[in-house]
């Protein structure tokens, strides 16, 4: 899931108010990972990964020089969305496959 500033404006909610989004995919069966993108600025983003407890998110997080736990990490980058999307699904693709 992607939600940028004008999201938020439109929805009339904080970024901060939409923290728990990132959970809801995880209910969806076949679901293993959940990730949620939010573009603060033109190059600034946040990406929020949990994992339903097949695969551990911490690993891909650092990857990008994040952090967290096992289940919930998260990492903060200034690449555009497209790249951050593109790397972010690249790097879930490569746990899954090992």
């Amino acid at each position: 899931m992607t939600l940028d500033s004008e999201d938020f404006k439109k929805a009339g909610i904080t970024e901060q108010e939409a923290d728990g989004i990132v959970n809801l995919p995880r209910n969806i069966a076949g679901v293993e990972i959940s990730v949620y993108i939010r573009q603060r600025g033109k190059n600034e983003i946040k990406v929020s990964l949990r994992s339903n407890g097949k695969i551990e998110v911490l690993g891909i997080a650092r990857k990008f020089g994040g952090g967290g736990h096992i289940l919930a990490a998260g990492f903060e980058t200034r690449k555009n969305l497209e790249t951050v999307m593109r790397e972010v699904i690249g790097a879930i693709s490569d746990e899954l496959h090992n």
